[in-house]
């Protein structure tokens, strides 16, 4: 999911991700990707000594480590790698990972939903700055223009003001990831992040696409907006922050 997500999102993949694969003769038996946008990184095998040789490789070609992202299976062995190399985290968020298949999707969209445009790239930023606690009063960095895909983004207005959200994290072949859904405060508690999810996920699951998102496990009103729609538990998840 993170690797083809990470190809088929973005159009020149290799130009933010760093790809390293472990190779027994023939055969790739791990895969770490690094995202040089983020400055995060995971790794995915079968075999715990693959995981911490790809750690390993990681860490030696000075790669920057701000998060650690990834299925808390593989987590775990990673940070324990990297804490014998001297790195250690200092948080640890504990995620579940809701999977939603096309029978199981109860529809809430309304047709007030729509695609984002480029021109709503700044607001869609301010929105998730003052969602997610960020501060909402600083320059827009060009960095942040450049992370919007403004036909992945799902958005609601009121009076040209988008004031609830929702995004792709992540597409490939058989899933779409949701992300990035946030309300403005004084629209909170009217049903409008169950719309603006359900029209994300309407497009997508047309496509035969399965949806996954990840929430923490105390965030009770997003995890009941979600089984609401149909979501159901699928994996842990995890996210280390360096």
């Amino acid at each position: 999911m993170f690797v083809t997500g990470a190809f088929e999102r973005t159009k020149n993949p290799f130009e933010h991700n760093a790809y390293y694969g472990y190779f027994d003769g023939d055969e790739m038996t791990g895969l770490a990707v690094y995202f040089e946008e983020w400055d995060n990184f995971n790794v995915h095998s079968q075999e715990e000594s693959v995981i911490r040789a790809l750690t390993d490789h990681i860490v030696q070609k000075g790669h920057p480590i701000k998060d650690i992202a990834c299925f808390r299976r593989y987590g775990d062995v990673i940070m324990d790698q990297l804490e014998k190399l001297g790195i250690k985290a200092k948080e640890v968020e504990d995620k579940s990972i809701y999977k939603l298949l096309a029978e199981n999707f109860i529809d809430f969209s309304t047709g007030e939903e729509e695609q984002s445009t480029e021109s709503d790239r700044e607001a869609l930023i301010l929105l998730e700055r003052t969602c997610f606690g960020n501060e909402s009063d600083g320059p827009v960095t060009e960095t942040e223009i450049n992370r919007i895909i403004p036909s992945q983004e799902f958005v609601i207005r009121k009076n040209g003001k988008i004031i609830t959200k929702a995004k792709i994290s992540g597409l490939s072949k058989h899933y779409f990831q949701i992300g990035g859904v946030g309300t403005l405060p004084e629209y909170r508690g009217q049903g409008l992040a169950k719309k603006v999810v359900s029209a994300l996920c309407k497009t997508y699951l047309a496509e035969g696409k399965s949806g996954i998102l990840f929430t923490g496990n105390d965030n009770q009103s997003a995890i009941k907006v979600y089984k609401t729609l149909g979501f159901k538990p699928f994996d842990r998840y995890m996210i280390a922050h360096y």
